[in-house]
């Protein structure tokens, strides 16, 4: 197969799309020909990237964005192992967006989201792998002089989000949250200073030794990023 560019591109005559510096992909794990990619649209494509379709409007808001050529981006997009379609995304304006039927229709739930300012960047959001109303979500913002820790939790499609912050380092920004595939009350922070475990579903945080103290993230073979 002779490689080429598979970046979504729009019509002439419609505006250009825009994309974060770090573009989040996300293959389906319902089916590994199906890719999602974040820019201020969602796109989803049916055959790895020969074809793309726009299963979102513009889930940011808008323009100006972090610099005066860009405008906002999606950051961060998740889909719910248990059910095909249900989606959700997180963008660098700190938007949150549900969608229960795979797109075109989206929910805001950014204002479910509480005591964390607007000004927010959506750095993570997991779906569960035991329960299919149950998501979580991390926000970072560095960028605006606050390096708090902030982790939320729903069961509800994101109706309520609750803060499961607990005990995490008070300065050190949260860049990703995992939930264990077998055990549902075990739960990975990837944070500025190092790797943190819950053995009680975010209650109270414990540091990996392990690991060095350095900025983590959580890998999975399904999940990447690209610079576009």
């Amino acid at each position: 197969m002779t490689p080429g560019n598979i970046q979504p591109a729009p019509s002439p005559d419609a505006p250009a799309y825009r994309f974060n510096w770090s573009t989040p992909i996300l293959l389906s794990s319902h089916n590994p020909r199906t890719v999602y990619v974040g820019g201020n649209h969602l796109f989803r494509s049916v055959n790895r990237g020969d074809v793309w379709e726009v299963i979102s409007p513009d889930l940011t808001l808008g323009k100006p964005g972090p610099s005066a050529s860009t405008g906002h981006t999606i950051t961060t997009i998740a889909e719910s192992p248990l059910q095909y379609g249900l989606l959700y995304v997180g963008t660098d304006d700190g938007r949150v967006h549900v969608s229960r039927e795979g797109g075109p229709y989206w929910t805001d739930v950014s204002d479910r989201i509480g005591g964390v300012p607007a000004e927010r960047w959506i750095s993570r959001i997991e779906c569960s792998h035991f329960d299919e109303a149950t998501a979580y979500l991390t926000i970072d913002r560095h960028r605006n002089g606050d390096r708090k820790p902030y982790v939320f939790k729903t069961t509800n499609y994101g109706g309520k989000w609750y803060n499961i912050t607990a005990d995490l380092p008070a300065n050190g920004s949260v860049h990703v949250i995992r939930e264990d595939s077998h055990n549902r009350d075990l739960l990975y922070a990837g944070t500025e200073f190092g790797l943190f475990l819950s053995l009680d579903g975010g209650a109270t945080w414990h540091k990996h030794r392990g690991l060095p103290t350095v900025a983590s993230t959580t890998w999975s073979s399904t999940r990447a990023t690209a610079s576009w």
